[in-house]
């Protein structure tokens, strides 16, 4: 599963000019989860580092704009307080040459709309804008994302993940039990995961 994945977003970076790639899910699938550990494992080809901002979608009321963002990035790349515009325009405008010539990873999580990427994402070839959103976003596919839908995980990927945290040997025991238990966390990487963690403190369970 995860593997599949990953060669999706591998992918991605085989694209003239920088890259651009969409996780999209329902809360609790593992889009942030597999941003990370996919950024983690390809870290080296980002030698000028990795950025991350919390893009807040969830809050549909009150989504973080990129006029916000856009300063904490700036401070993140070596621009002093003093020298970050107010307006959007000109931060933009000091943004997109200052990451020209560097090969950057930004994750854009929990983003609501295409609109607070599009000036977020680095410039440069090599470089990648990695967003996770619960909406498909797919009018970044003009920007040439590549989109990778996750949905929960199939019954037996799910037991696999329950074991892994709560133990083989007391999966294997009671294996029936164990499908029941995931299915009821409707397959769900973090629900799984916290149904795991409370086993582990409950061995009588």
């Amino acid at each position: 599963y995860t593997t599949l994945f990953r060669s999706a977003l591998d992918a991605a970076l085989t694209a003239d000019g920088p890259a651009r790639a969409v996780i999209s899910g329902p809360p609790g699938v593992g889009k942030t989860s597999l941003a990370l550990s996919w950024l983690h494992r390809r870290s080296a080809d980002f030698p000028d580092g990795q950025l991350y901002v919390d893009l807040q979608g969830h809050r549909t009321d009150r989504p973080v704009a990129p006029s916000t963002v856009l300063p904490r990035l700036l401070h993140a790349l070596g621009v002093g307080p003093g020298q970050v515009p107010a307006d959007l325009a000109e931060q933009t405008s000091l943004f997109r040459p200052l990451t020209a010539g560097r090969r950057l990873a930004l994750l854009c999580d929990n983003a609501y709309s295409a609109a607070q990427v599009r000036v977020l994402a680095p410039v440069a070839q090599g470089s990648i804008c990695l967003v996770t959103s619960r909406w498909r976003l797919t009018s970044l596919l003009l920007d040439g994302a590549r989109m990778v839908p996750l949905e929960p995980l199939d019954t037996e990927a799910a037991v696999q993940l329950l074991a892994r945290i709560a133990g083989r040997e007391r999966i294997a025991a009671d294996y029936g039990a164990a499908r029941d238990l995931v299915d009821s966390c409707g397959r769900f990487p973090l629900a799984v995961c916290v149904g795991a963690a409370l086993l582990t403190v409950r061995p009588g369970w």
